[in-house]
This record gives structure tokens, C-alpha cells and sequence, in this order.
């Protein structure tokens, strides 16, 4: 299949045209296509890797005809898989903005080890009992214990990191470093507020895709496969400077078939909605456009225009 980014006035969509609206908090994505092509892309997924079309399963007989049963393509690389993972990213993404509607609730964790521990089994365990310790802590203190969303973050040498947010029902306490260092018991931490940011997911998600310039030089990545894109950094003294990263380079860290998130139980998830294009427009009034986006999808003579728009129900003031 062929994509092709177009411009917007090349679409072409009618009023009856289907629109797939993604609800996560403040954040609005909507996805319009003129029509939906399930041709050959239905499958009958038998478990243990091995599957056929659905065009070739009679399910009254359970007899697989034409191209017979298939197996799915095992890699060894996560890197070779960077669609699937560029889907779980958005994923966690979509989780992060869906839940965090006032910033002020929540606080960004990273967890460190002091020695280049490697063992993603370990780093399991030490979580889990790590969790247990903070939540004897906030009861200890009559605070109430936050929900979270947890990611693990493989680093250029092979030690693991570990990322989360902890989303509280009320303005978020104060959380000592020192305090949470304790808890954690392993190594480093560092706890930042995210008071100022208007879209978390997208914030943290660049993050945990993109590394800094100087670091991928030091890896010996060859920045030429990737896109370069300058951004304002925050300094200490509260001014910004710009800074260089390579975006989706930490993707390729990412060992093939590996979870990297999980949510607790409170964790709210997206609301996915298909509606015309009239009751869409409804949908997003008063929010603010952010991004947006045209793409052809050729296969085969078919061919189908979707766009995409992004709004942020938190910046319509501004409109």
C-alpha cells in the first residue's frame, strides 16, 4: 500500500462522508475518510501465531480454502516493527491526554537504577514491590493513593528506565524527592510538575520517542534515517534555549513483543465515536484546531483520502 501526504484542498469529502471521533479529555482527534475499505484486510486469528483470510475460512464447515493458513511475521527487533510500537505510543498517548485533564492533579516520575541493570524481569519485580511501599506511604500520611500510567524506557547502553504518571483526585501533594528516592530504593528519581502544559500526552510522549541531538551523536546513530526537529528547552533559571532531537530514535530501543505500559484499574480510556460529518463539527465547537493532516491511501486502483484533525478543548480562549 502507497501513502501519500496531500493537500488539503485536494480532498474531497461529502457531508455523509464517515468521521471517527476520539475523545481524551481536552484533546479532540478526528479521523474523516469518503469510504471504508475492509477488502482483504479481515483475518481469522487462531491463536499461536497462526492465522487466514477471511475470505478463505468457511465458518460453517471450518474449512480453510485459497491461500491456507498463515503465520504472523516474528522479529527479533522491536525496530523492525516500528508501526506497532508507533501505534502503543499513541496508545499510551491518547491514555495520558484522556485522564489528565487539569495538569496540576498529576506528577511525572522517573526512576532510575545506580548500577546498568538490564533484566527486564527484575525491573517487574522491583516495580511491583516498589508500588506496594508507596501506597503503605500515602496511607500512612492520609493521602490519597494516585492512579497511574506506567511506561518502561530501554536506554542507548541497555539499562532500563522507568517513567510514570501519577494522577491524583485532587491537586497533587507535595512529593519530596528525597521521600520517593527512599521508596524506590534502587537508584535515581527525579519528580517534575506539569502545571504548564495544555497537552501532556503529546508532551510526554515526544519525550519517550525522541532523543537529544548530542546523545543519538554519542550512540553512534545514523541521523540521516530520521527526521531532526529543533525545539525551546527550559533551563534552570527559567529561560529557553533551542535544542535538537531525533525523532522516534528511542523506538528502536524497544525489544521485539515487549508490553512497555500499564495502567492501574482507575485508568479512564479513550471515547471512540463514528458520526457524520455535521454531527463531528458539533462534536469539536469551541475547541481549538492544533493539527491536521491529509493522506491518500493507494492499493491496488482503490484509493481513499482520510484526514486528520487535532483540537484542545483547553486552548478555546484563544479562538
Amino acid at each position: 500500500m502507497k501513502v501519500q501526504t496531500i493537500k488539503a484542498e485536494e480532498r474531497c469529502f461529502s457531508s455523509q462522508s464517515s468521521v471517527k471521533v476520539t475523545t481524551c479529555g481536552n484533546i479532540i482527534e478526528t479521523m474523516q475518510m469518503e469510504k471504508v475499505n475492509r477488502r482483504g484486510s479481515s483475518i481469522v486469528n487462531f491463536g499461536n501465531g497462526v492465522y487466514c483470510r477471511m475470505s478463505d475460512f468457511d465458518p460453517t464447515t471450518g474449512e480453510i480454502s485459497g491461500e491456507g493458513l498463515k503465520h504472523f511475521r516474528r522479529t527479533d527487533n522491536r525496530a523492525e516493527n516500528l508501526n506497532g510500537l508507533a501505534k502503543s505510543m499513541k496508545a499510551v498517548r491518547d491514555l495520558i491526554n484522556c485522564n489528565v485533564v487539569d495538569p496540576k492533579k498529576c506528577r511525572w516520575m522517573t526512576f532510575t537504577y545506580a548500577e546498568n541493570m538490564t533484566d527486564s524481569k527484575r525491573l517487574c519485580i522491583d516495580r511491583e514491590r516498589f508500588w506496594k511501599r508507596v501506597l503503605r506511604w500515602h496511607k500512612k500520611h492520609s493521602i490519597p493513593s494516585p492512579e497511574y500510567i506506567s511506561v518502561v524506557e530501554p536506554q542507548g547502553r541497555g539499562a532500563w528506565h522507568l517513567h510514570e504518571l501519577w494522577l491524583y483526585p485532587c491537586v497533587a501533594p507535595y512529593l519530596p524527592n528525597e521521600v520517593i528516592r527512599e521508596l524506590w530504593s534502587h537508584g535515581f528519581v527525579t519528580v517534575k510538575r506539569l502545571d504548564d502544559v495544555d497537552n501532556v500526552g503529546a508532551y510526554l510522549t515526544a519525550y519517550l520517542c525522541d532523543i537529544p541531538m548530542d546523545e543519538a551523536v554519542d550512540e553512534g546513530l545514523d541521523i540521516s534515517a530520521y527526521e531532526v526537529k529543533l525545539v525551546e528547552v527550559p533551563t534552570e533559571d527559567g529561560h529557553k534555549v533551542p535544542k535538537k532531537y531525533v525523532k522516534g530514535a528511542r523506538l528502536n530501543r524497544y525489544p521485539a513483543g515487549m508490553n512497555f505500559y500499564r495502567t492501574s484499574r482507575g485508568i479512564k480510556r479513550p471515547t471512540v465515536e463514528w458520526m457524520d460529518s455535521e454531527r463531528a463539527k458539533e462534536k469539536i465547537s469551541g475547541a481549538t484546531l492544533t493539527f491536521s493532516k491529509t493522506i491518500r491511501l493507494i492499493d491496488d486502483g482503490y484509493a481513499n483520502d482520510i484526514h486528520y484533525e487535532y483540537y484542545n478543548r483547553s486552548r478555546s480562549s484563544c479562538q
